[in-house]
């Protein structure tokens, strides 16, 4: 084996074991911001009625990017005391806040 052959093959597994350092801290990652979610969701679920727990599970479901919003949300109130209980209105509420800001897209015509 010649000496750049050997330099090739180094070269080879040192970007082999960065490829997969990379994956296990990604993994890792993904796996904190599970664990926050769920323990944000156990804090938030508690607070909601039957009707916009129902909701909230449709949403998971059909939405899974607008969950975190909602879940951030409610987490916010409750932390901060303003909510004690969230009934399905004031959950139709925040959903068409958050929506808001997503859906205000100018296009302009020339």
């Amino acid at each position: 084996m010649s000496e750049l052959d050997a330099l090739k093959k180094k070269r080879m597994l040192e970007l082999q074991q960065q490829a997969a350092y990379q994956q296990d801290a990604q993994a890792e990652q993904e796996q904190q911001i599970q664990e926050q979610l769920a323990q944000l969701e156990a804090m938030v679920r508690p607070l909601l009625t039957p009707e916009a727990l129902q909701r909230y599970g449709n949403i998971k479901i059909a939405h899974p990017e607008l969950t975190v919003s909602v879940l951030v949300a409610l987490g916010r109130f409750a932390q901060s005391g303003k909510i004690k209980r969230v009934d399905d209105n004031m959950l139709k509420t925040i959903l068409i806040e958050l929506q808001k800001t997503k859906r205000e897209i100018k296009i302009k015509h020339k």
